[in-house]
């Protein structure tokens, strides 16, 4: 399984996630982690994916129309109705530790800034 980090919560309103994803996108710029936009109409699934190091699992902030944040595989599937997929993951076992540390400072911010409610559970 190696050390991850599984995160869960709901947007708080949903008028913050075009905030959320651009304080993300900002962030990425600053610390030059690639990064992609996510707008799926068909899914209805808006968010942004990031690429924090080579040898680390990407990092996702992705969001249903319930405004629940989802796993980057219910850009798989057809619906992300399925209630197994609003659990977010990261996989940071081969990256170096300061990436661990600044995932779960970033989910930290953002459970303070907009998702009151997130669920963090580190493996560390």
């Amino acid at each position: 399984m190696g050390i991850s980090i599984h995160y869960k919560g709901k947007l708080n309103k949903p008028e913050l996630v075009n905030d959320l994803i651009n304080e993300m996108a900002a962030i990425s710029k600053e610390t030059e982690w690639e990064y992609e936009l996510v707008d799926d109409k068909i899914q209805n699934i808006k968010g942004i994916i990031t690429n924090p190091h080579k040898k680390c699992e990407t990092f996702s902030l992705l969001f249903n129309k319930k405004l629940d944040l989802v796993s980057i595989a219910s850009l798989s599937f057809e619906t992300s109705n399925n209630k197994g997929l609003h659990v977010a993951s990261i996989k940071t076992q081969y990256a170096p530790l300061e990436i661990h540390i600044s995932i779960v400072k970033l989910l930290k911010h953002f459970k303070s800034k907009y998702i009151a409610n997130m669920e963090v559970f580190d493996e560390v």
